[in-house]
């Protein structure tokens, strides 16, 4: 095996479909009531006040052009949606139920607010972290590029070029940065933690020896965290991942020069 690393990723479109609010919180409250078993559905449907039984799924029926009706509908199932963790407050939870309360909570905080009257709203913000589906909670949102969305996730690998053998692979949710897994997937180049080191007082341990030459890491800049750069410098690997080229000062622009500083044209 060589001793050179070349650092890729690809979206991982998933096969799920993208929910809406209404859908998101509506089918976590109905997965709720699933989990959640007969008799412990029982006592919570008793705190629901919507004339909803949550037993179908999809949207509730709802005149969407109507824009009253909507903002009613939106307030009642946020309220249904609130109801349900207050009812379950102090009482032990199988995992299976304990899981779907934790997603209710979830998909129910990351898109609704309420306004000062007490009337629950569609927040109008993205959050970071958006749960994009109840079916798959762990995809998320994603952008190969500022042009290019998927959703799923992302899927990272090391390859050595010479064999062309890949070396480690990770997948990620579809929103995480590329530099998170970077050093996971050269794991077998960098050097080990002081617990890894048997004696010995330098608190790393050489990278492999097999292959010869100086190792080499390549991949483009979305790889190339502060932390890692710094952790390749000082284990001796040369650095072949791409840089972001430093933005230009705006004061070298005489676009943007203070007109303190013009001058007339001879």
């Amino acid at each position: 095996m060589g001793r050179r690393r070349v650092l890729a990723s690809t979206p991982l479109y998933d096969a799920m479909a993208t929910m809406d609010t209404v859908t998101l919180v509506r089918s976590a409250i109905r997965g709720l009531l699933t989990a959640a078993g007969s008799e412990l559905a029982g006592q919570l449907r008793g705190v629901l006040a919507r004339d909803d039984d949550y037993a179908a799924a999809g949207k509730p029926a709802c005149d969407y052009d109507d824009a009253v009706a909507r903002a009613g509908l939106v307030d009642a199932m946020a309220k249904d949606a609130r109801a349900l963790p207050a009812a379950l407050d102090e009482q032990q939870l199988e995992p299976e139920a304990a899981q779907a309360a934790a997603l209710l909570a979830s998909v129910t905080g990351q898109d609704l607010e309420q306004d000062a009257a007490g009337v629950f709203k569609i927040a109008r913000r993205v959050a970071p972290d958006r749960v994009i589906s109840v079916v798959d909670p762990d995809a998320r949102h994603g952008h190969k590029t500022s042009a290019r969305g998927f959703d799923g996730y992302k899927g990272h690998l090391a390859a050595d070029p010479d064999s062309e053998v890949i070396t480690a692979t990770q997948a990620t949710p579809g929103n995480s940065g590329d530099a998170e897994v970077a050093e996971r997937l050269l794991a077998d180049l960098l050097p080990g933690d002081r617990d890894d080191v048997a004696g010995g007082d330098s608190g790393q341990v050489a990278a492999p020896a097999a292959g010869g030459g100086r190792p080499a890491v390549y991949g483009d800049a979305a790889y190339g965290s502060g932390d890692l750069i710094g952790r390749l410098d000082d284990a001796g690997i040369y650095n072949g991942i791409n840089c972001q080229p430093r933005p230009r000062s705006k004061a070298a622009s005489p676009r943007t020069a203070s007109p303190s500083t013009w001058t007339a044209r001879p």
